[in-house]
């Protein structure tokens, strides 16, 4: 009997973790939905997650949507030490988790005018990339790789670097438009309100590996199409 206190509340506690790490798996599911046609309510969702007690592979996915939100929501993104969280915990598995993440790292990187981090950032996504077979993610670490050779004023390996951002747009029949990232001068700095503005989702036809983005759970290996 007098075990009995200690049982009930050791189910007590038990409940309540898992009654949390559900709560936090659901959030991020929600905000993986919403990612491409609200990013700034996914971004908002996310920010004020409290992962305290989460698991690690919950908090590396939520350091990873929520920068990818951010980016999407036109931020700019000053701290690193998010993203770099997530870059650690998926680094040495070759999927597209490990992808994404040195992807917006490079872009992270890129924003704070860290130029030769961010290329080695956005050239191991690209080859990351290019092993998968992911032509979108290949032309876009392609066309971030170019503005950095720009700002370097690297302008031979800037056209090269475009070029094979053209040629796997094309590959994956979707030919390039404006820039998904604008410049960081159109950028708001995070701190700033985020304000809903739904963005018309894209019906194109795209082959499988033209479009990825984050799987429903960090080892599911499935891939939504968001992006």
């Amino acid at each position: 009997m007098k075990r009995l206190p200690i049982v009930i509340l050791y189910l007590t506690l038990v409940l309540a973790a898992c009654s949390h790490d559900s709560h936090v798996q659901t959030v991020l599911d929600d905000a993986d939905r919403l990612m491409f046609s609200r990013p700034d309510s996914a971004a908002t969702m996310l920010d004020s997650l409290d992962v305290s007690r989460a698991s690690e592979s919950q908090k590396a996915r939520r350091a990873l949507l929520l920068t990818m939100a951010q980016v999407k929501s036109h931020l700019v993104v000053t701290d690193t030490s998010r993203i770099n969280l997530a870059v650690r915990y998926y680094s040495g598995r070759g999927d597209s988790l490990e992808m994404q993440s040195l992807f917006y790292q490079g872009v992270v990187l890129k924003y704070i005018g860290n130029n030769n981090d961010a290329l080695l950032a956005l050239t191991k996504a690209a080859d990351i990339a290019n092993d998968l077979g992911d032509n979108f993610y290949y032309g876009l670490a392609n066309r971030e790789q170019a503005g950095v050779y720009t700002d370097l004023y690297r302008f031979e390996q800037d056209l090269k670097a475009r070029q094979e951002a053209v040629d796997a747009f094309m590959r994956c029949g979707r030919p390039p438009a404006g820039n998904p990232y604008p410049s960081v001068n159109s950028r708001r700095r995070i701190g700033s309100p985020l304000h809903h503005s739904p963005q018309r989702p894209r019906h194109s036809p795209l082959s499988p590996h033209c479009r990825r983005a984050l799987p429903q759970t960090p080892h599911s290996g499935r891939l939504r199409r968001s992006l």
